[in-house]
């Protein structure tokens, strides 16, 4: 009888409905966020060329690290 006592509360609280309820909700990020910055393919036949592509190729890296960083800040302020 005393183990009867001490294991029908246990069994019960598995047939008992979660008291939590879990709701998903999606972030809106906007669609200037999700696309990647533009590089265009360029000629690096001298050297000044070759300066204008690492130029280009450091700001389009520099914009696309920011993208991410602004998602981050979206998907951590949802998550609050």
């Amino acid at each position: 009888m005393s183990r009867l006592i001490l294991l029908l509360p246990i069994f019960l609280m598995g047939c008992a409905e979660p008291l939590i309820e879990y709701v998903y909700v999606s972030p809106d990020i906007p669609q200037a966020t999700l696309t990647p910055c533009d590089r265009q393919p360029r000629d690096i036949s001298t050297p000044r060329n070759l300066a204008v592509a690492y130029v280009e190729a450091v700001q389009s890296d520099d914009c696309n690290r920011g993208k991410v960083v602004a998602i981050a800040t979206i998907l951590d302020t949802a998550a609050e």
